[in-house]
Parts: C-alpha cells; structure tokens; sequence
C-alpha cells in the first residue's frame, strides 16, 4: 500500500467540519483518508502540514485496517516522534468505493474519549459526503476522493453535540437525505441556481426539525437532520413521510418553477445501545437502498437487511484478494460429440474456496466481483490458468484435439484489455489460438455492444472462436446477432432440461437449432441430464452437448481418466 501525493486542495467551505475538528480536538492536522478498494492505496494532501513520520503512520495504519478486519469502526492513537496521532476508521456497506480513515495530530496529554467518539462519528459520516452514482471518470473519482465531509461544519458539531448528550434511553432519530436530480439542474440551470435551490431545502428542513432538532448540509444535495423530539417509531417513519412531500413542493428559482424528489434513508435507536456513529451508518446505508430503489422513496434501517450487505460486504473485501491468496480454482466441465460420445472440448468454470464458506459457485460471488471492479483481475487468472491447463493436456495427450472454453464478463469487454490477456496467454502457452473459445454470457449483454464486437473480432483473427452463452434468455436480438462475429450459440439448460415434458420449452429449442443452423454457427445444448434428451436433440439436429449425463463438472486431476479414454464413461 503505498501513500501518494495530492490532488487539489479542499476549499474552505468543504473542510468546514474537519475545522471544527482541529478546533475542538486542539489538533494541528485533521484529515480524511480515502482508502480505494479498487486499487488498495492511501490518498492525502500533501500540501496539508505534515512530515514522514505522520505518512508513516498513516500507511501502518491503513495496512493494518485495511488487510482485513475492514468492517470493525476501529480507532487507536500513535505516538511519533512526541506526537499523538488519533485515528479513526470506518467502512462497511454505506461506503460504496471503499473506506476512510480520519486523522487527527497533536501533542498534549490526548484527547478524551468524548473527543475519540466525535472522530468515529465523522468517520462514519464520511461515505455521505462521498456516495456517488456507480460509474465515476478519474477526474471525477479525483475529485471525491479529496472532498471534506461537509459544507457545514459548525452545524454538524452541534448534531454531534446533541446526539452525544441526549437523554439516556429516550428514542433519536437520524435521517440521511439526498436530493434526486440536482446533477441536471446544475446543467440546464447553472451552479448557482442550483445551490440556490438547495438553499431552499436546507430552510425547509431546518423549520422541519425545529427547535429541538438539527440538521447540515453534507456535501453536495445531501443532508443529516437529527430529531430527538419524536416519542415512538409510528411518528419517526410518518415524519418522514411528511419531509418527503415537504421537500418536493416546488421552488422558485429566477423564473423557473422546480420540484425535487428526495430519497430518505431513517434509522433510531435509544442511547447509549445505539451510538450516533452506529445511527448515521444505519441510515447512510438505507438511503443507499433508497437511491437504488431509483429515489423519490424512503428506506427505513432493516437489520436484516443491513446484516445482508455487511456480508456480502465483507465478501467483496475477500474476494479482492482471492488470485493472490490463492483461493480460486478452475473445473473443467467436458462438451461431448452427441451422436458418438467423443469429448470435443472442455468448458473452465470458476470457483472459489472461500476460507469460511467453502468452496463457492460463480452465482455467490460474480455480479460482487463486476461491481467491485475485482473482475479484471479475477477473469485474467481465470483465462491464463485455463489456457496454461489446456497446455498441459496438450503436452500429455497429444492424440486428443481438445477445445476450451472460457467464460469472459461482458464488463470485461470494455477497452482492449481482454484481447490483449488472451494473446498473452496463448503465446506464453504455446497453445494455437483455433483451441479457444470464448463465451460471452447473453444475460449479461450491454445494449451497446461496439467494445463486444471490437474486441470478438480482434480475437477471431487470431483464430479464437465466440459463443453467446445461456442463450435464450437474455437481450440478444436477431440485430444483435447478425452485428456479433460469433461461431456458435449454446442453448439454455433451462430450456434443455425441460423439452421432453414441456412442449414450449421443446418448440423454443427447436427454433434455436434451426437459426443457427441458418446462420451458419454451432449450436451446444447445455444441461443435457438424460439419455433421451441427449437422444432428442440429435434428432432435431443439435449434435454437441454438456450436462451431468456425461460428467459434472471435475478438478483438472479426476478428468484425466476421461480424458485418456477420449470418450464419455460408461456403465
């Protein structure tokens, strides 16, 4: 992990809080540390005061929280060189692009453990400062990455203040607010009547909360607002709902007449059970589900629902390291010859030996791995370890002209990566390039297809044959088809599997083999699991298939016997 040096500056009005911070903490340096999960590295402002022994720290620090124990709020303070280094460190689901450290440096005697509890609230307010959609631009990431966490410092340290002190068990809520749509006001309109809106809001949620409750705006269109005011959960979900019809009357900006949804996320609790650090978490993470739900809506804190993400949070954390712990694994399902039962090739299909969950089917962890970013590494383990496989079987079994199929995410496709990994991979093998296929899987089609059709082409020159995999099922039209430079289509094992009792599912299979008998590509039929069925669709003119009737899928150890017979068992 390495420390690396700034990008812009954070303005005065952005590092608002991390003012109120230094102040109240009578520290000489208050930062935020980004922590990126989709290249492990540790981002600060070097333009901050600060010498090598606080960078030091900080990348100790950050090895140590990040290298897994990444869902603990954890904090600890260093002593270098004389000073005190209190840090603090979140991440966890609400956090969607990895977690933050916030630094505090000083001398004295330290800061209490009042002043340790308002670094973990910042901490945990951090990801609202820096929730954006999925797909960012370098700069845009750049510019996130350095962002402070709030616009409004002195009004959140009075929320901190007045969640930290509230009366012992009676109910606190918090509400994570965020404006839907400021992005296109601030396009049409302009910047300054888009803030100018978002002025308006602010009052509106100020004389919402009233006296008794506070509220800051948080980076951007999004808000905090705490009210300790409500007696019972009844009136914090309706309070909710009336600040959802609030926020969405229309405002007057100049001319313009303009109304804003908002999605709300809510969590409560009673102190000192639930802590204002572990509240601001709970709610970020329910307006995540409330932005993904398409906004305009309001989510509600689900412990369930929260214990979901913290798992599958905590999976994508261990994914990353998966190629270099050496976790994943590679089985080899054999497509056989229908008619005379010889093996034509073999299909990798991944899995992963997860260290507390054992060993893991693609469906648990893949769409985690596109959406981490973690794909890429993964699928270039995938298609170096299958090919160099395909290699050594070649070496040993010369007589067998065996093919191989390689799954590749259509995320994969974007930008020349994946050529490249493939001729990589075969020139350092020495394996021909007419042995690979790859497979693309049709659910998992773009509607633009150009990064797929670019780089399928590319590959065909150098011998390496496409197929559409599960096909059927997805978004692939007839147009698509005809665009798409593929050899071959394999047939749903939904549809295979079901075609001897269910006449739809035959009719579909039936149509599938004839156009791709029109347009001139193979057809494999997957999840053949009968005789009959393997029968049948020799008659309807599918002669290549995989299913357990031949063989599920095997380490590349327990299919050497197959392999040396060359044909499928039998008895």
């Amino acid at each position: 992990m390495t420390a690396t040096g700034a990008g812009p500056r954070m303005d005065d009005r952005s590092a608002g809080f991390l003012a109120e911070l230094g102040r109240r903490l009578r520290a000489s340096i208050v930062q935020f540390v980004p922590v990126d999960r989709r290249a492990p590295a540790l981002w600060f402002d070097r333009d901050i005061p600060g010498d090598e022994a606080e960078a030091e720290l900080l990348e100790r620090f950050a090895r140590d929280w990040y290298a897994l124990r990444p869902l603990r709020e954890a904090s600890r303070i260093d002593v270098v060189d004389g000073w005190q280094a209190a840090v603090a460190a979140v991440a966890g689901p609400a956090y969607e692009d990895g977690g933050a450290l916030l630094v505090a440096r000083g001398p004295g005697p330290g800061w209490s453990t009042a002043d340790r509890a308002m670094l973990e609230f910042a901490a945990h307010l951090y990801p609202l400062s820096t929730q954006t959609q999925p797909s960012m631009s370098a700069d845009d990431w750049t510019r996130y990455r350095q962002a402070a966490v709030t616009q409004d410092g002195g009004a959140l340290g009075e929320l901190y203040d007045l969640a930290a002190h509230h009366e012992p068990g009676s109910l606190l809520a918090l509400y994570a607010i965020s404006v839907d749509g400021i992005a296109v006001v601030n396009e049409v309109l302009g910047h300054d009547d888009a803030d100018k809106l978002l002025q308006t809001i602010s009052r509106r949620l100020r004389s919402w909360v009233g006296a008794a409750g506070k509220v800051s705006r948080v980076a951007g269109p999004r808000f905090v607002a705490l009210r300790p005011d409500l007696d019972d959960e009844s009136r914090v979900l309706s309070e909710a709902t009336r600040l959802s019809g609030l926020l969405a009357e229309p405002v007057r900006v100049g001319a313009a007449r303009i109304s804003r949804s908002a999605s709300i996320g809510v969590a409560f609790g009673r102190q000192p059970a639930d802590p204002p650090g572990g509240l601001v978490t709970h709610a970020v993470s329910a307006l995540r589900r409330a932005r993904a739900a398409g906004g305009n809506t309001i989510r509600v804190h689900d412990a369930a629902a929260h214990a979901e993400l913290v798992s599958r949070f905590k999976l994508e954390l261990q994914l990353h390291n998966a190629v270099s712990d050496g976790g994943l694994r590679l089985f080899y399902q054999p497509e056989f010859d229908l008619p005379t039962g010889r093996i034509r090739a073999v299909e990798a299909l991944l899995r992963w030996q997860h260290p507390d969950l054992g060993l893991l089917e693609p469906d648990a962890f893949i769409v985690i791995a596109e959406e981490s970013h973690a794909i890429g590494s993964i699928g270039d383990w995938v298609i170096d370890e299958a090919v160099a496989q395909l290699a050594r079987w070649q070496h040993l079994y010369p007589h067998l002209r065996l093919g191989l199929s390689v799954n590749v995410a259509a995320v994969q496709f974007a930008g020349d990566g994946i050529a490249a990994t493939v001729r990589s991979a075969l020139e350092r093998h020495d394996v021909p390039g007419d042995r690979l296929r790859i497979e693309i899987t049709e659910r998992s089609m773009p509607q633009d297809q150009s990064d797929i059709v670019r780089t399928l082409a590319e590959l065909h020159d150098a011998g390496v044959s496409s197929a559409i995999d599960d096909f059927g099922t997805g978004q692939v039209t007839l147009a698509h088809l005809l665009a798409l430079p593929v050899d071959a289509i394999k047939i749903d094992r939904r549809f295979v599997s079901g075609m001897l009792e269910d006449a739809r599912s035959s009719a579909v299979v039936v149509a599938l083999v004839e156009l791709a008998r029109a347009l001139g590509l193979d057809v494999i039929a997957e999840g053949v699991e009968t005789q009959e069925t393997a029968d049948e669709l020799v008659r309807m003119g599918c002669t290549r298939g995989q299913g357990i009737l031949f063989a599920p899928p095997l380490s590349a150890e327990a299919l050497v016997p197959m392999l040396i017979a060359g044909e499928r068992p039998t008895g």
